[in-house]
C-alpha cells in the first residue's frame, strides 16, 4: 500500500485538476493508504500520468525502481556485484519484492 494510483477527485493545488491521472507514493506519510478507495498525498509526492498513458506501467515502474535501488544501495547491481552473495527478501508478496 506504499505505491498508490489513481484518478483525483479533489485537489487544493495547481498541478493536479479532477479528473486526472496520477501515481504516488503514501509511505510519505508515515503510513501506508494506497490500497485504500481513497488516500490524500502532499502534491510533492504524486505525478501525472500522460493523457492515454496506462497506470499500470508507471505503478510498475515506480515499484521496480524501488527493488532496484535497494539492491544497488546494498551491493548488488546488473553488471555482478553481489554475485555469489546470498540476500534474504522479506515481504516479497508486495511491489517491490515482486520484482527483486
Amino acid at each position: 500500500g506504499a505505491d498508490s494510483c489513481g484518478e483525483v477527485v479533489f485537489s487544493t493545488s495547481d498541478e493536479f485538476a479532477v479528473g486526472d491521472v496520477v501515481i504516488g507514493e503514501t509511505v510519505c506519510m508515515g503510513a501506508t493508504g494506497g490500497l485504500a478507495e481513497f488516500c490524500a498525498l502532499p502534491a510533492a509526492k504524486a505525478a501525472k500520468i500522460p493523457a492515454g498513458g496506462d497506470a499500470l506501467k508507471y505503478v510498475n515502474s515506480m515499484c521496480a525502481s524501488t527493488a532496484v535501488m535497494s539492491f544497488e544501495r546494498a551491493g548488488y547491481n546488473s553488471k555482478g556485484a553481489g554475485k555469489g552473495k546470498t540476500c534474504l527478501i522479506i515481504g516479497a508478496s508486495g511491489g517491490g519484492g515482486i520484482f527483486a
